[in-house]
């Protein structure tokens, strides 16, 4: 019996540690864990402004290499050291490699792109 729960003993142990590894990979670069998107923090957008980049189909990472945001037609340079731009179109933090379903090129001039701006939701 003795042995038994030595086995026990060694047995849970292990299984601590395996959980403690598994709960802190995440945070270890290069083990499967992810890196935070400083562009992803929605804090202060209303429910409607989190429900506008839905409609849109904003995501942070564009599918279209040739269509991101940082060449797109509503794209604004970030004003200051952060990565993170900004849209005419869609609130919030926007990633420069970006994309929405509105996506538009560039017009010279600043004028508005052919079929003007797409329909404001809301």
């Amino acid at each position: 019996m003795a042995s038994q729960d030595l086995d026990r003993r060694r047995f849970l142990a292990q299984l601590g540690a395996l959980a403690t590894l598994g709960l802190s990979a995440p945070a270890i670069p290069g083990c499967g864990g992810r890196t935070a998107d400083p562009c992803s923090d929605l804090t202060g957008l209303s429910a409607q402004d989190r429900q506008t980049r839905v409609t849109y189909g904003y995501r942070s990472q564009t599918l279209i290499e040739a269509k991101r945001c940082d060449n797109c037609h509503f794209w604004k340079a970030a004003s200051g050291a952060g990565p993170c731009g900004s849209c005419t179109l869609v609130k919030g933090p926007i990633a420069p490699a970006g994309y929405c379903n509105s996506w538009a090129q560039p017009v010279p001039g600043g004028q508005a792109p052919p079929g003007g701006a797409p329909p404001q939701t809301g």
